[in-house]
C-alpha cells in the first residue's frame, strides 16, 4: 500500500518472463511490472496506483484474465476498476447484509459472477455482466472472513468467524458444513482466516485458522486429508502451486513462510521473514511465492534459491 505501514491485503501475479504482481492496502491498489531470469536480478517498475471509491478499500480480487480488479469498502459497496485504474461501476446490496464491511471477494473462473461476504453473516452472488444481486447464501453466525469458487464454479467455500467452514452448492442452493474441529460449538472453534481452492486438483481446498492450523480438505468426501499444526500465531494465508500438484504453502503472523507435501504429509521448508505476514500466491511459473506483510511490503521469493 501508499503508507508504510498499511497491511498488504492480497497479492496475485501473472504468467509470462515478464509479469504483473497486484497487491491492495487500505488507500489504494497498485501494480508492478517485474522482470528478471537467472542471469539478471529482477527488477520492478509501479504501473499503476489508484483508489477506487473516496472510502479506504476492505477487501479486492483481480478477475482471471487480470483485467478487472473488484474492490470492497466498509459501507458494503463494490466497485470495478480496469488494470489502469479507470472506473468502471459500482453495486451494492438492497435488504440484509446493507452496509457491512465487505472484507472478501471471489470471482468465477469465466468472470461471469462474483461473491462478496464481510461483516454480515451472508454471502452475495453477484451477476457481474447484468450488474445485479441473483443469490444470498447464509449459514454462518457472525463475519465472514473469506469465500472461494471451486469445481467449476458449483461450489462456493465460505470460512467465517464462528470457525464454520461452509460448501454451498450455488446451482441446487443448499450447504455442507465441514467441521473443523471435533468439540464445542461456535464459540470453542478458532476463526477462519483464510481459503483457497486448488487450480489443479479443484476438489481440493486448503484452509488456516487463527489458531495456526492449516487444513487441506476433499470436498467430493467432504473430509480432511491432512493437518499441519506448525505457527506459532494466528495462520494469514495458503495457496496452492500452479505447477506441482502437491506442494502448498502458507503465511502466518509468526513471520514464517512454510511449505507441504501434502502427498507426502510433511512439512518440507520453512522460512522466516522480517515482518508478520498477511497473504501469499503463487506464480503459475511454480517457482515463485509473493507474500504480503503487516507493514505494507512485497516480498518475492524465488523457490529455487530457498534451501531445503
Amino acid at each position: 500500500g501508499g503508507d508504510p505501514f498499511e497491511p498488504v491485503g492480497q497479492v496475485k501475479s501473472m504468467a509470462t518472463s515478464s509479469y504483473r504482481l497486484f497487491s491492495f492496502g487500505e488507500n489504494e491498489i497498485k501494480a508492478w511490472d517485474l522482470t528478471g531470469n537467472k542471469r539478471a536480478k529482477p527488477t520492478s517498475d509501479l504501473a499503476a496506483h489508484f483508489q477506487p471509491a473516496a472510502k479506504p478499500i476492505t477487501a479486492a480480487a483481480w478477475n482471471p484474465n487480470n483485467q478487472i480488479v473488484c474492490s470492497g469498502d466498509g459501507d458494503g459497496h463494490l466497485h470495478f476498476s480496469l488494470s489502469s485504474g479507470k472506473y468502471v461501476h459500482g453495486l451494492r446490496a438492497d435488504g440484509k447484509g446493507q452496509g457491512a464491511a465487505i472484507r472478501s471477494i471471489a470471482w468465477s473462473s469465466r468472470s461471469k459472477y462474483v461473491c462478496s461476504a464481510g461483516d454480515g453473516p451472508c454471502l452475495n452472488l453477484w451477476d457481474v455482466t447484468k450488474k445485479s444481486l441473483i443469490r444470498t447464501f447464509g449459514g454462518h453466525n457472525s463475519r465472514v472472513n473469506c469465500v472461494s469458487f471451486g469445481r467449476a464454479d458449483v461450489l462456493l467455500a465460505s470460512g467465517g468467524e464462528d470457525g464454520r467452514l461452509l460448501l454451498h452448492n450455488v446451482q441446487l442452493m443448499n450447504k455442507t458444513e465441514l467441521k473443523m474441529s471435533g468439540g464445542g460449538d461456535g464459540a470453542s472453534r478458532p476463526a477462519i482466516s483464510s481459503l483457497r481452492f486448488s487450480s489443479l486438483k479443484k476438489f481440493l481446498v486448503g484452509v488456516t485458522t487463527d489458531s495456526g492450523h492449516v487444513r487441506i480438505w476433499d470436498t467430493t468426501q467432504t473430509k480432511s486429508i491432512v493437518t499441519f499444526k506448525k505457527h506459532s500465531a494466528p495462520a494469514s494465508g495458503v495457496a496452492f502451486s500452479k505447477k506441482h500438484r502437491a506442494l502448498v504453502c502458507s503465511c502466518s503472523l509468526d513471520r514464517t513462510l512454510r511449505f507441504y507435501d501434502i502427498a507426502k504429509g510433511n512439512e518440507i521448508n520453512i522460512t522466516t521473514c522480517t515482518e508478520p505476514l498477511s497473504c501469499i500466491d503463487f506464480r503459475e511459473d511454480g517457482q515463485t511465492v509473493a507474500v504480503g506483510t503487516l507493514q505494507g511490503k512485497v516480498i518475492i521469493y524465488d523457490l529455487r534459491k530457498i534451501s531445503s
